[in-house]
């Protein structure tokens, strides 16, 4: 779910940063500065879903890093060559 907000959170800052920049003159006119008003609210309420999400970033990237030590660290079986070469140096 928080994942989910994220990816909204992230689109709708984009789309309202669009909407933002185009849509920018200098009028005024009240409507437009009600318009734009809003449409900077609506990125602020868009760079605090951010904030609450950061703990979720976080979080993914020390997972990431914990499997990719695991699977460095992990044993592998050992290949027919290995197993063949290990016979010749004990004289089997």
């Amino acid at each position: 779910m928080k994942a989910l907000s994220l990816i909204i959170s992230t689109i709708v800052f984009f789309a309202s940063g669009y909407f933002f920049v185009s849509d920018f003159n200098l009028s005024g006119e009240l409507n437009h500065v009600i318009y734009m008003s809003l449409l900077f609210i609506l990125m602020l309420v868009c760079v605090v879903g951010f904030l609450i999400n950061i703990p979720l970033i976080i979080q993914e990237r020390k997972r990431v890093k914990n499997l990719a030590y695991r699977i460095s660290q992990a044993k592998l079986p050992k290949s027919p060559i290995q197993l063949n070469q290990q016979k010749l140096e004990v004289g089997y």
